[in-house]
């Protein structure tokens, strides 16, 4: 990923930010191979990553956990799945709130 106006990078630093703030940050998602990549964003609180299978399809919960995350969430990324051509660029928008 690459920051925009900046160089690669594996993490997103938002800086300093206070209780009722919000940030965004534009950075790319650079494909520089020849095949074409699926991305797909995946906040669920009550799993880790390593918890988290590709073609996984198993993010059952009740409408409330549903609703409490997304009143909890404090991070969220436009768009959240997609794909990249071999050797393209994909525009991110993170929002940290």
């Amino acid at each position: 990923m690459f920051s925009k106006g900046g160089g690669a990078t594996t993490e997103i630093d938002f800086g300093t930010i206070y209780y009722g703030q919000t940030k965004e940050i534009s950075a790319y998602l650079v494909n520089n191979g020849p095949n074409k990549i699926i991305y797909k964003f995946f906040f669920h609180p009550d799993k880790d990553p390593t918890q988290v299978y590709e073609n996984d399809r198993d993010f059952t919960c009740s409408p409330y956990e549903a609703g409490m995350e997304m009143l909890n969430r404090i991070l969220s990324a436009f768009p959240l799945d997609g794909s990249a051509d071999p050797y393209d660029q994909v525009l991110f928008y993170f929002k940290y709130k």
